[in-house]
Order: structure tokens, then C-alpha cells, then sequence
């Protein structure tokens, strides 16, 4: 009977993963049109805002399936998203490099079958989207395996070393180093202005990119070798900084930088659409931001959108700690985010 909470939280996960992973492909596949203009261009037009929606929804997923896996301490629940994921984030580059195309003459290592082939070629047109969501989900994925896998081995050593401390010891050693409320706090804030900093200059400069491989070469550069190598390694940046806005934000457990997370991730999600409809010196400020911010990957408006996913939980548990501290016959909250250590 021990082993069963642990095989629910580790079926809880598998399942999420997999209902997740289906509404993301209902929304990016069937429900969100192509923009009209491509990615890269820095003047948009008629944003649509069932996209806006879409990158909620892909933030949402990602952090509620690494909350979920992290919960598990499973060490198959790791293997399976550590796989899952590395397979969904590395699908285009084993296109490119393993499934022939006779018209974008890119070079291919021809090892697979030709029935394999064939149904990697499939799989990526499957789930195909104006998101991309899966190559973003697919990297939380992975990045959330490697650390559940982890922290599976080190239990796993802990509980063979009759030494080794208790979970009791353990919390107590913890809470010693414990980083203060206002230090979780001004942590949040400096990580959410580095990493949106550091993401946009990087996604800005993948265009660049696109601009100058365009002028020598007419065929789409993810589609080439080196620029698959180049998007493949942004999106596992933008995956793990998704992983890494979430972390400080919710162990500040504070209303305020709940606030802060909130509105700064809703600017940048609506960003492109704020760009498209406002007038004035707004839009003036909205099209310069968004062009500093561009790029092909998305990646601020990714990022925005977790960060506004966390702040408005953080903001639900901050006032939910502050009512149950209200009534003296219920003890408050407890639970936290836990430490990747």
C-alpha cells in the first residue's frame, strides 16, 4: 500500500502528458490559423488573437505537466517525458537529416527505412502549426525528464546509504540555507528581466539570420541543416526559461510579483496585437518594442505567456494563504514549489 500514492501521482502525470499534448495539437494543428504574414516580418498586420490564447495555453500545459512530473519523484514518468520530449524537439532536425526531400536538395543520412522514413515525414506534417508548440512543449519535456530522472537517482542512492539523513534532516538542513521571502521576491523580478532581455536579443538575431541566409539562398532556412541546429538550440533556451520564470516567482509566494508577473507576461503575449490595433504614441512605443523583440521562434511572447500563467496563480495562492491565515481553525497553506537541489 506504500507504492500507491507514488502510482497515482505517476499515472496523474502520464495522463496529464497525454491530454496535454492532445489539446495542444487540437489548437495549434485545427484551431489557430497561419498568421498572415510570416513570422519574421517586423510590421504585422490583423494579428489574430486566438493565438494570443494559444500561447496561454502552451504555457499553461508545459508548467502544469513539469509541476506534475516533479510531483511524481518517478523514475519512469522521467524516462517517458525525457523521450517523449527529446523526440518532439529533435523531430525537425531528424527530418532534415534523415528523410530525403527531392526538391530542397538538403543533404540526408539515408540509415532509415524507407517505412520509417515515410512516417517521420508524416509525424512532422501531423503536427504542424503556427505555434510550433510542440518543439517548445517538447523541450520542457525533456529538460523536466533529465531533472525528475535525477532526483529519482538520488532518493533511490539516499535510501541505500543507512547513513544517510532523514527526509526530516533533510528538510531541516534545507530550510538553514532557506532563501528569504524578499530574497525569492527580487530573485523573480531580476530572473523575468534577464531572461526576457536574453530570449529577444537571441530570437531577434535568429532573424537576422533568416534575412541574410535569404539573400543567398531562396530555400527556408529551418528547413537547412545548420539552421535547424540554430532553431533546435533557441527553443530549448526559450523551454528552459519557461522552467526557470516559474521557479523564483512561485517560491516568493508574494502578491506582488504574482502582480508584476501577470501584467509584464500579458504585455508581451499581446504585444503583436497591441501593436496591430493601438493608435498613436501607444503604437509608436507597442512596434518599436515589438521590433526590438521580434524573432521567428516567438520566444518573448512564449516566456510572456508562462510568466502570466505564474503570476495569476501566484496571486490566486497569495490571497488563498491570506484567508486561510484569516481563520484560526484552519492552518495555512504549506505546499511549495520544490527546489530542483
Amino acid at each position: 500500500m506504500t507504492g500507491s500514492p507514488k502510482l497515482g501521482r505517476a499515472s496523474s502525470a502520464l495522463v496529464a502528458a497525454a491530454a496535454v499534448l492532445v489539446a495542444i495539437w487540437w489548437l495549434d494543428h485545427l484551431v489557430i490559423p497561419y498568421p498572415t504574414v510570416p513570422e519574421y516580418d517586423t510590421d504585422p498586420v490583423y494579428y489574430d488573437p486566438i493565438r494570443s490564447l494559444g500561447y496561454f495555453a502552451m504555457a499553461g500545459g508545459a508548467l502544469v505537466l513539469a509541476r506534475l512530473a516533479w510531483w511524481s519523484r518517478s523514475a519512469v514518468v522521467g524516462t517517458t517525458y525525457l523521450i517523449v520530449g527529446a523526440g518532439l524537439a529533435l523531430l525537425p532536425w531528424i527530418y532534415v537529416y534523415f528523410v530525403p526531400d527531392p526538391y530542397s536538395g538538403t543533404p540526408y543520412w539515408g540509415a532509415l527505412p524507407a517505412s520509417l522514413a515515410s512516417a517521420i515525414k508524416e509525424l512532422r506534417r501531423a503536427i504542424a502549426g503556427p505555434l510550433d508548440a510542440f518543439g517548445t512543449v517538447g523541450g520542457v519535456l525533456a529538460i523536466v525528464g533529465v531533472f525528475v530522472l535525477a532526483r529519482w537517482l538520488r532518493d533511490w542512492v539516499a535510501a541505500r546509504e543507512p547513513d544517510s539523513e532523514t527526509a526530516l534532516q533533510a528538510r531541516s538542513r534545507a530550510a538553514q540555507w532557506s532563501v528569504p521571502k524578499l530574497g525569492w521576491a527580487a530573485l523573480a523580478i531580476a530572473t523575468a528581466a534577464v531572461s526576457l532581455a536574453a530570449i529577444a536579443r537571441v530570437d531577434h538575431a535568429l532573424s537576422q539570420v533568416w534575412y541574410r541566409t535569404l539573400a543567398h539562398d531562396s530555400s527556408f532556412v529551418w528547413d537547412q541543416p545548420m539552421g535547424t541546429l540554430l532553431k533546435l538550440g533557441a527553443q530549448l533556451a526559450v523551454a528552459g526559461l519557461v522552467l526557470v520564470v516559474a521557479l523564483p516567482s512561485w517560491r516568493s509566494r508574494s502578491a506582488a510579483v504574482g502582480v508584476i508577473y501577470a501584467v509584464a507576461g500579458i504585455f508581451f503575449t499581446l504585444l503583436p496585437m497591441i501593436t496591430d490595433y493601438s493608435l498613436g504614441s501607444t503604437a509608436t512605443t507597442a512596434k518599436a518594442i515589438f521590433t526590438a523583440t521580434n524573432g521567428p521562434l516567438n520566444a518573448v511572447t512564449i516566456v510572456g505567456a508562462a510568466m502570466a500563467v505564474v503570476g495569476v496563480v501566484v496571486v490566486g495562492r497569495s490571497l488563498r494563504d491570506r484567508l486561510a491565515a484569516g481563520e484560526p481553525s484552519t492552518p495555512a497553506a504549506s505546499a511549495s514549489w520544490p527546489t530542483l537541489s
